[in-house]
Formats: C-alpha cells, sequence, structure tokens
C-alpha cells in the first residue's frame, strides 16, 4: 500500500469502505482539518483581544475625558449684582465649602449740614443764676434780625446758601451740587458717580477671560458650575483683593483667581473728579458639553 496522508479524503475512504460513510464518525473526520483551523485561528484572535483590551478602553476613556472640558460662559449683566444658584449639578462627594468671608458693616455718617450764607447765632435758654456762674452771655435780640437761630453759632459763608429748614453747617456744595468734601483715601466707595470698566468694554474682557482659562478635568455627572469671585479696582485700574465667594472645586476657583490676575488694568471709578476704589462682583458659568 502506497504512502496515503491520514487527513486526506482517501484515506478516510479506505477506512469507511463497505461501511455506513452516513455515520456521525465519518462527517467528524471530513471536517476534522477545516475544525482545526478554525480552532487555531480562532484562539490566536481571541487571545489579541484579551490582550489589546485594556489599552483600547483605556484611550477611549481618555478621550471623553478630554471632550468634557466645556466651555466657558461668561454672564456680564448679573456683575456687580446680587447673584442666585439655581440647579447646579454637582458630584456626590462636594468638596470642602469655601469658608465664608465675614464683611464688616460700617455705619455711614450722616451728611454734613449744608453752609449757610447768613450768620447762625446759637440759641440760649434764659436760666436764673449769679453773675458768677453764667458762663454764656444771652445774645441781644438785635442780632437775630441779620441771623438765623441754631444750635452753635456759625460764621456765614460767602459760597453756602439759603437755609431754610434745619440747622446750618459748613458743608459747601459745588456747581455739580454734589459735596465737596475730601479725599476719600482708599476706603471704597460704593455708589459713585462713574463705575470702573474694563477698557475696550465688558464683552472684550469676557472673550479675553473665557479664552485664558484653561480645561478642567469634570465629572461625567457634572453638567454646569458657577465660581463666584470678588476683587477692587483700585484707583490705578488694577484689580486687587481677588476673594472666592463660591467655589464649587474641581480647581474652577484656583484657575478663575489665576486668570483675572493676568487681566489687564481696568478704568477706575470717579467720584466728584478724582478717581476712587469700588468693589465687583464677578460670576462665571462653566457649562459642560458631554
Amino acid at each position: 500500500m502506497s504512502k496515503m496522508d491520514l487527513f486526506r479524503k482517501d484515506w478516510l475512504d479506505v477506512v469507511f469502505e463497505h461501511r455506513n460513510k452516513r455515520y456521525g464518525a465519518y462527517k467528524l473526520r471530513m471536517e476534522s482539518p477545516r475544525t482545526t483551523t478554525f480552532a487555531f485561528f480562532g484562539g490566536i484572535a481571541l487571545f489579541g483581544v484579551l490582550f489589546l483590551a485594556p489599552s483600547v478602553l483605556s484611550s477611549y476613556f481618555e478621550d471623553e475625558i478630554a471632550m468634557n472640558t466645556g466651555t466657558i460662559e461668561y454672564l456680564p449683566e448679573i456683575i456687580d449684582k446680587e447673584v442666585e444658584l439655581k440647579d447646579l449639578v454637582l458630584p456626590e462627594e462636594e468638596p470642602k465649602a469655601a469658608a465664608e468671608i465675614p464683611v464688616a458693616i460700617k455705619e455711614e455718617a450722616p451728611p454734613a449740614a449744608p453752609a449757610s450764607i447768613v450768620d447762625q447765632i446759637k440759641f440760649l435758654t434764659p436760666d436764673i443764676a449769679n453773675s458768677s456762674e453764667v458762663k454764656e452771655e444771652l445774645p441781644p435780640q438785635s442780632v437775630f434780625a441779620n441771623a438765623n437761630v441754631g444750635a452753635e453759632n456759625i460764621k456765614g459763608n460767602v459760597e453756602g446758601q439759603i437755609v431754610i429748614n434745619g440747622n446750618a453747617g459748613t458743608n459747601v456744595l459745588g456747581e455739580d451740587g454734589a459735596e465737596n468734601t475730601e479725599d476719600s483715601g482708599n476706603a471704597i466707595i460704593h455708589a459713585v458717580q462713574i463705575k470702573a470698566e474694563p477698557i475696550g468694554g465688558m464683552t472684550k474682557f469676557s472673550r479675553s477671560f473665557v479664552s485664558r482659562f484653561k480645561n478642567l478635568d469634570l465629572g461625567m455627572n457634572v453638567e454646569k458650575i458657577q465660581v463666584i469671585l470678588s476683587f477692587v479696582v483700585e484707583k490705578d485700574g488694577s484689580l486687587t483683593d481677588i476673594r472666592i465667594l463660591r467655589d464649587p472645586g474641581y480647581g474652577a476657583g484656583a484657575e478663575a483667581i489665576r486668570v483675572l490676575k493676568t487681566m489687564p488694568n481696568w478704568k477706575a471709578a470717579m467720584q466728584n473728579g478724582k478717581n476712587v476704589r469700588s468693589q465687583f462682583t464677578l460670576p462665571i458659568t462653566i457649562q459642560v458639553n458631554h
């Protein structure tokens, strides 16, 4: 018998000669080469998938994180106004809330009485006493013909005004009706005649702020966060005393402070023709695009 291949059909025909080839053993032997080849390459493919799967999944989630940086939405219409946060989505584990900043409320002194062009004579109540105990002599009635009655003696001022009601004072009003007060020094003026503003306008400021803001690594379940800052515009327009009033975490507060420190100077606020310090509140909303 010539040499024969055990895996070829010729050998099977010899083995199953004069036998029932419809029996299962004949079919299994006929399909054995194809089954073996399929199992071999299938095993290689399976091991390849198991080996490459961790790298593929890791790359996919890195792309997802990079896409979740979102955009920054600046709301100039509520700058320097009270801000109410609604529907703010944060992760279950929130970072520590920023410590509340105590605000000292300074009582403002009542405005000084306007100066009068007419002399004011102090009114004294007549009191019966010995001459040695009298400290102030009663003014004669004749002096009240060209003077007003008041709580103290005040010389008239030619730059003053006619005071009809109340006592006269020493405060002189300027041409525009504003009080000519002394320099406010380093005090923060809240009600100013001309508000401070960015050079080029608020729209240019917001675009520059957004372009300098770095991407944040936010969670998959975060849709929107908001950072609220307060700062002082100095007399020279520089931005100082930057504080975080609301910090949702994720490094948003620190990044907002960093960007604000790099922004150019503003036009300072003005009061009575002089530059003064003023305070602003800056809300920044970060909208995440999933």
